[in-house]
Formats: C-alpha cells, sequence, structure tokens
C-alpha cells in the first residue's frame, strides 16, 4: 500500500513537472536597453506641440550641393523655415519696394500692408531693415519692432533648444552633421495617440527627435554668473526624464567681508539673496524660464522639462561685485523616458 501511494505520488510530482514551461518560453524579462525611446515632438507655429512617430524612413533635403536622404534614426532635430505662397512673396516684395516711393501715401499704404500681413513679411523686412535708403530702413526697421512687441514669442519651441529659424533654408541637424537646404514636402504624417495625423510643413515650426550634446559637462563657473540678470550657458541639453548628477568643489569668497563658501553655500551672514538661496551657493535651471534648483556640492535628481542647462553662483547681499575665485563642476545625465 506505502509502494503504491509513494508511486501515485512521484507520477504526479513529474506529471507537474513537466506541465511547468521552460524557462526560455516565458516571457523575456525587460531591462533598460528595452525601455522604448523618447517619441518625437513636433512644434506647431501656433506654439502648440503633438507627440508621435513620423512616418517616414528617410528625409529629402535639396541643398546647394545636391539632394541628400537622411535616415529617420540620424535626425536629431529639424527646424522649418516659413513656407511662403508665390502670390504673397510678390505682393510682399512690391510693398519692400514701396517703402521707399516718392509718394508719401504709397509708403503709408506700404507700412500698412506690411503690417497686416505681419510675420510672412518678417524676413523680407529684416533684409530691408539694411538698406541703404533712409527712408527704407527706418520703416522696415519700424515694422519688425511692431511685430515683435505683438507676436514676442514667435517661433518659441522648447525654450532655447530649438532656436526659431530665419531665412529660407531649412535645416537638419544629425548625428554627424547640420544640413541646410529645402525640403520639398507639403506635410508629414504622425502617429500620434489619437490616430494618424497629416500636419503641414507651412504649419510646422520644428521637430525635435532627441536631445543632442554630450552625456558628461565638466566647467568652471566664477562668481560673476549672479541671477536674476546672468546665467552661465552651459551648452549641456537636458530631456525630460533624465537622470542628472551634478558635482562640484572649489570655493569663493569676498575678501573684505572675510565670507567664503564652497557650492552648498553660506548662511552666517545675514541679508535676503536671489529666492533665499544661501549665499555664494551654486544653483542651476534647465531652460531660460525654468525655476532654479540648489546644486550645492552634489545633485542628484530627474529632469522635469527638456532644454539647456544653465547654472550662477547666489550673490552676497552685501557686496556683489568683488567676490573672486571659482567652482568647478561636473554633470552626467542618464536614462530618459
Amino acid at each position: 500500500m506505502i509502494l503504491r501511494n509513494t508511486l501515485l505520488l512521484f507520477l504526479c510530482i513529474s506529471a507537474g513537472l513537466k506541465s511547468l514551461p521552460a524557462a526560455h518560453d516565458g516571457p523575456k524579462a525587460r531591462d533598460a536597453s528595452d525601455k522604448p525611446s523618447m517619441l518625437p515632438t513636433f512644434y506647431l507655429r501656433d506654439r502648440s506641440k503633438i507627440t508621435g512617430a513620423p512616418k517616414f524612413e528617410t528625409l529629402e533635403i535639396r541643398t546647394l550641393y545636391g539632394a541628400l536622404s537622411i535616415p529617420r534614426d540620424q535626425i536629431l532635430k529639424i527646424r522649418f523655415a516659413r513656407r511662403i505662397a508665390p502670390e504673397l512673396k510678390n505682393r510682399i516684395d512690391g510693398l519692400i519696394a514701396d517703402l521707399g516711393n516718392e509718394d508719401f501715401d504709397r509708403r503709408e499704404e506700404a507700412t500698412k500692408g506690411l503690417s497686416d500681413i505681419a510675420l510672412p513679411a518678417l524676413e523680407a523686412l529684416r533684409a530691408a531693415a539694411k538698406s541703404t535708403n533712409e527712408e527704407v530702413k527706418n520703416r522696415a526697421t519700424g515694422l519688425i519692432e511692431e511685430l515683435a512687441r505683438k507676436f514676442p514669442a514667435e517661433g518659441a519651441t522648447s525654450e532655447d533648444l530649438v532656436p526659431s529659424l530665419s531665412g529660407t533654408d531649412d535645416e537638419i541637424l544629425t548625428t554627424r552633421m547640420t544640413v541646410k537646404g529645402v525640403i520639398p514636402i507639403e506635410d508629414l504624417l504622425i502617429e500620434s495617440r489619437y490616430g494618424e495625423l497629416k500636419v503641414l510643413i507651412a504649419d510646422l515650426s520644428a521637430v525635435v527627435f532627441r536631445v543632442s550634446g554630450p552625456e558628461n559637462l565638466k566647467i568652471e563657473i566664477a562668481p560673476t554668473y549672479q541671477p536674476p540678470g546672468s546665467w552661465l550657458d552651459t551648452k549641456f541639453d537636458v530631456e525630460r526624464g533624465q537622470k542628472l548628477r551634478i558635482e562640484a568643489s572649489g570655493a569663493i569668497g569676498v575678501r573684505n567681508y572675510g565670507i567664503s563658501s564652497g557650492p552648498d553655500g553660506n548662511r552666517d551672514w545675514g541679508g535676503t539673496t536671489f529666492q533665499n538661496f544661501p549665499m555664494l551657493s551654486l544653483i542651476g535651471k534647465i531652460g531660460k524660464r525654468g525655476p532654479p534648483f540648489l546644486i550645492g556640492s552634489t545633485f542628484n535628481g530627474k529632469a522635469k522639462t527638456t532644454g539647456r542647462l544653465y547654472m550662477a553662483v547666489c550673490p552676497v547681499p552685501q557686496n556683489t561685485g568683488r567676490a573672486n575665485g571659482n567652482y568647478k563642476v561636473t554633470a552626467k545625465v542618464s536614462g530618459g523616458n
């Protein structure tokens, strides 16, 4: 009886083991390398954004040296020149010429016409502002200033990450080079969370596929860079969701007051400093309008936005002009959305 029960138990265990799937039959565990890359962001001229995957494998651009086909996986950023219909361009050129007309009424009508056209006339106005004709130069300069007041953020994309493009050539930044020319298509197809979208090139100002630049930074910062007005542009770009580690060392002091400090700052003296950060502390921000944060001697965190990294040294309230020394800074980014 015991032998029979033992045999039955052995058979049940064997059957159970055979029913288990082999280790390689199960789903493969995902690691960091399996994580999907950040989807490109499409910036429209009305300042809205679309995130999605472009439905092309290569993109053609016609340059002075011939046409090039650039693989999508080598593109970092695209900036588009403003598209202007031929009939509108002819009208703008005629109005620019009339800015110097001998007839005062014609000059006034041309000025009004260009003001009504607004942004599409901007490039022609910039060229006219360099005219040797003083009347044309003055009127064009006045119109440029007027448009700057009306459209202060025209072409703004992701802070300073993709500055607005002037001129008539498009620009493609690749992993190897920057190419300028004309992208001869009228629209792009984008696979978004809302389905497939068709976006006119005329409505696009830029596309960011991924942030370019190195993953490591080594730099020195002097106390001449003081907020709110003066920040050091590190030329170091950060993507939203990336892990950012910054380490700083060194000393900065103000001899007249016997004050010295490392990157963490000094609170031994009274007085209100910039946003209540410790005096002489190392601070940073991502993007020109990003919120400042304390870096100190060590910072570890995730970037909450995409943009350029800026740094500054918080001033001493009593004397902002005589600090000396510098901080040596290293930074590293890794990962991403």
